[in-house]
């Protein structure tokens, strides 16, 4: 990239003793992707998947489409950090690179999948899908994507219409939405037999989505009368209507999660927004992401946590390098350049565990920097503050030096 085609030197100084003329050269390489914690939502109607920053629901772009994609569901990350999303339009579960959305390939082979929509990788390592039309619960090896087997055979227990509802239990069981006799069922999770019918009570209609909560309880979406409801997480005895009939304004909640804030996250597909609710007492907090733009029947939900997909930036790390007398590198520090926004300077860099200064020493700006141990890690200062939905522009190597050393020019050439 012309970018990181930095001339090597920046600045020349003053010898770090006398009679000595070192040089101090500041220079550009690539860093990862800066990890931004990101909410991903699958839009059905655009055959999209949307991100959006977690922390203010600011819209991010499209982070994966293509490749076949049509009316995308359920999402899952990969042990190999990839995302997995079910395309309910072709029968098949597609992969997207963790870190940039592209398409890698089809990731499903074989199998009878029908409308699949729920996805979740077992703890087996293998990945289930539950297939709408057949009434069943697909395996696929994890690593290969090879069709495995019917987990959940067509219609065992009276299994009906499986959608998004798809997760393992903290007892390891399976436990799957069925929409058409509107309750949960619960299967072996290491055989995939019927167990029972696990949901009692309460007045569930169309099941959607389900998961178990952070107070082992199980949370259910009523996807017909517009409430998310909660049973017993050992007996599945009714417990409330965790979130009332349509508060908020919740039309047919699909998918929905507790994000990293505690607070329950809630797609509602009727009026094409993501609602959240305290994750405590279930009360309307606020619309978290409005509708409108290409956010359409919002579907599966994801927060990466860290995980899998990031949002890309222009990043760079510059390192400022002094040949002192022994002609071993002295490490002046590092300058992690994250976008147009932000930046680490390395004007308090120094050693963490050194309290005295020690000779010899450099100067970045117009703070001591203290020559550290070999693989010492050295703390930073943020001098901006920068959010991930900013907007990343190219940097040329003359806009870093003025950003990193505008107070001292007489640093560099």
């Amino acid at each position: 990239m012309a970018i990181l085609n930095v001339a090597r030197k920046f600045f020349q100084r003053s010898a770090l003793r006398p009679g000595r003329r070192p040089k101090t050269a500041l220079t550009l390489e690539v860093l990862e992707s800066r990890v931004c914690l990101s909410l991903l939502i699958s839009s059905n109607r655009t055959s999209e998947v949307l991100s959006y920053d977690e922390q203010t629901g600011d819209y991010q772009g499209v982070f994966a489409s293509g490749g076949g994609l049509v009316h995308p569901g359920g999402l899952a990350i990969g042990s190999d950090g990839n995302l997995y999303v079910a395309s309910n339009g072709t029968d098949n579960v597609l992969r997207f690179d963790g870190a940039s959305g592209k398409f890698i390939d089809v990731f499903t082979k074989g199998g009878d999948l029908s409308k699949p929509s729920g996805i979740v990788f077992g703890p087996d390592g293998n990945l289930y899908v539950s297939s709408h039309s057949n009434d069943s619960v697909q395996r696929f090896d994890g690593q290969t994507g090879e069709y495995i087997d019917s987990f959940v055979a067509s219609g065992s227990g009276g299994l009906s219409g499986p959608s998004e509802g798809l997760n393992f239990g903290p007892d390891g069981n399976l436990y799957v939405n069925s929409t058409g006799t509107n309750d949960v069922r619960r299967f072996d999770g290491q055989t995939g037999k019927f167990i029972d019918v696990f949901t009692k009570g309460g007045d569930l209609m169309h099941p959607s989505y389900l998961l178990f909560g952070p107070d082992g309880n199980l949370y259910v979406g009523s996807h017909i009368i517009s409430r998310i409801m909660r049973y017993d997480g050992t007996t599945g005895a009714f417990i409330d209507a965790f979130v009332p009939e349509s508060s908020g304004g919740l039309r047919n909640p699909t998918v929905f999660q507790f994000g990293p804030d505690g607070n329950l996250y809630v797609n509602s597909r009727g009026s094409q927004n993501v609602l959240r609710f305290d994750g405590a007492t279930g009360d309307f907090i606020n619309i978290f992401i409005p509708s409108g733009g290409e956010l359409n029947a919002p579907s599966g939900m994801l927060f990466t946590g860290g995980a899998g997909p990031r949002q890309p930036a222009g990043q760079f790390r510059a390192h400022a390098v002094a040949i002192g007398q022994s002609r071993n590198l002295i490490d002046a520090g590092e300058f992690a350049v994250l976008d147009k926004f932000s930046f680490f300077s390395a004007s308090n860099l120094v050693p963490e565990q050194s309290a005295e200064p020690r000779a010899p020493f450099s100067y970045v700006g117009m703070s001591p920097v203290l020559r550290p141990e070999p693989g010492q890690q050295l703390s930073s200062r943020q001098l901006v503050e920068t959010h991930c939905s900013d907007p990343v522009e190219p940097m040329s190597s003359t806009i870093i030096r003025d950003l990193l050393f505008a107070s001292s020019p007489e640093l560099y050439e």
